[in-house]
């Protein structure tokens, strides 16, 4: 699962990007879970608090450029989604606390 959701008592959840092999870079899959994920915690009168964090050595590497070179649409697609996700981190209710260690490179 490249989303890993954990619930600390009834008022802290935590998001966990989940790709270490390949530095928790952004795949589509990935992207949609966690604009779901987001969505579902805008609506839960019960959280209070998100914490942002990545497996493994390092936060997020950004874009998979594998998946993101295929073409100029999985491009356009990928990004549209980074934005997305940015914006929905930015208008959820909660405080949002990012545990950023190692690299945190391009929309990571």
């Amino acid at each position: 699962m490249p989303i890993l959701y954990e619930q600390f008592g009834p008022s802290v959840v935590r998001l966990s990007l989940n790709r270490p092999e390949r530095n928790n870079a952004f795949s589509e899959k990935m992207l949609r879970l966690l604009i779901e994920r987001l969505e579902a915690l805008r609506v839960d009168p019960d959280c209070r608090v998100l914490l942002v964090s990545g497996e493994g050595d390092h936060f997020c590497s950004g874009l998979d450029l594998h998946e993101a070179t295929q073409d100029e649409s999985t491009a356009y697609r990928l990004t549209s989604q980074v934005v997305e996700v940015l914006l929905r981190l930015r208008q959820l209710p909660q405080i949002v606390i990012a545990a950023v260690h190692g690299a945190a490179r391009g929309g990571g």
